[in-house]
């Protein structure tokens, strides 16, 4: 039961980031969102999926938001050296 519903959570947090950063362009929530899939213990079902997405998506605004290739860059590479679940 434990693992659906994180399963639920990582699958509702992804689409709110999703919509937030890629559609609506409102990149405070899109982080705020991110975060909480950064937040992921390993133990939770989509870990691995959850901090990929996590570090994708503050990747997407800090490079959209603020300009900051650096700090964009960061996330995406800590992103790709996530395992697949």
């Amino acid at each position: 039961e434990d693992n659906t519903k994180n399963s639920e959570r990582y699958v509702r947090i992804n689409g709110l980031a999703r919509m937030a950063i890629l559609y609506d362009k409102d990149y405070e929530k899109g982080k705020m969102y991110a975060d909480e899939l950064l937040a992921f213990k390993p133990q939770d079902t989509d870990y691995n999926s959850a901090v990929f997405k996590g570090n994708i998506f503050n990747g997407l605004v800090e490079f959209r938001r603020d300009k900051d290739v650096a700090t964009a860059k960061r996330f995406l590479l800590a992103a790709g050296k996530i395992a697949a679940d």
